[in-house]
């Protein structure tokens, strides 16, 4: 290797000024743009690499609304669902409303308030004291 770079610069000292002037400029430039290269191939990199990383947060940003689309869809089913319901619930009342009106029932509670005087609470289950009730069972009762 010593010989050859002896032969580099005898071929060197061989070149007229302005030859070596222009050698070493064009070194001088083949040098910088292989730097710049290297800093361009560098960037390229870095930029490779945060686009991967913005391509995985896509992807995730993604995935997320499709999830919340299902989510949706699935809500809005039972939101149908529920207002179906309600369609049926509603046609039931008015029907036995219809009916009620056709009997000529009066739209009044059918239960009456009892006093705690009227009503004893018994041990035995069966001794309920109901004065309507006592008096037809009894009835009962006694035949």
């Amino acid at each position: 290797m010593a010989d050859n770079g002896r032969k580099n610069n005898h071929v060197a000292e061989q070149l007229p000024a302005d030859r070596q002037k222009a050698v070493e400029a064009g070194l001088a430039h083949y040098q910088l743009v292989s730097a710049e290269r290297d800093k361009l191939m560098g960037e390229v990199s870095r930029l490779q690499s945060e686009n991967a990383a913005l391509k995985v947060v896509a992807e995730a940003q993604k995935s997320q609304l499709i999830d919340a689309d299902s989510r949706i869809a699935r809500m809005q089913a039972v939101r149908d669902e529920a207002v179906s319901h309600r369609a049926a619930y509603e046609a039931l009342f008015a029907i036995q409303q219809a009916q009620l009106r056709a009997f000529k029932i009066p739209a009044a509670p059918f239960i009456k308030e009892l006093n705690d005087e009227e009503v004893t609470h018994p041990t035995d289950p069966t001794e309920f004291n109901f004065p309507e009730r006592n008096q037809t069972s009894r009835v009962h009762d006694e035949s």
